[in-house]
């Protein structure tokens, strides 16, 4: 017979602790169908996403959409990610447990967590950078001058696209 993975004198096991996760898998609360679900749903609601404006603007006569569409990836960008964040708000519920204990206990310790991340940012981007730019380089065959173009030319977006995209698509 197993034991109790806690007793009433034990201090509570956080959501996202092994043993609590392997009680819950036990119990038929999680599937292998949200994670897969989750990996493939942000890319599947980009393409979708980017489609949808695409037919927009080829009915409004637009004679290259998908290419125009793709000037209004930060707008319907914050669609894909909501559409993710209802996705695991969803599997989350259907496990019991929410957002934050997908975390754990978040223990601020005087700004080193902070310091922390900016500085993995600092290591990260330009891996993120140079990669980029060596696939397009390689699969492209694109001028290195031409691989940052995208970002460096005019966009013709309407005012509140633009806002809304240098100012609010960075913080969902």
């Amino acid at each position: 017979m197993r034991e109790p993975l806690q007793t009433a004198s034990d201090p509570p096991v956080p959501a996202n602790d092994f043993s609590a996760i392997r009680k819950r898998a036990a119990e038929g609360r999680i599937t292998w169908a949200g994670p897969l679900l989750l990996l493939s749903a942000r890319s599947m609601l980009l393409v979708a996403t980017q489609a949808l404006v695409a037919f927009i603007l080829l009915e409004r006569g637009q004679t290259t959409p998908w290419r125009a569409a793709g000037d209004w990836w930060g707008v319907y960008g914050n669609v894909a990610d909501i559409g993710c964040l209802l996705l695991l708000r969803s599997f989350t519920r259907s496990e019991g447990i929410g957002f934050r204990d997908l975390l754990g206990p978040v223990r601020m310790r005087r700004g080193h967590d902070l310091w922390l991340g900016f500085g993995c940012y600092l290591l990260i981007f330009p891996v993120f950078f140079s990669s980029t730019w060596l696939a397009k380089s390689f699969f492209f065959h694109a001028d290195p001058a031409v691989a940052v173009g995208y970002l460096s030319r005019v966009h013709s977006l309407p005012l509140w696209a633009t806002i809304y995209g240098v100012c609010l698509w960075w913080i969902v």
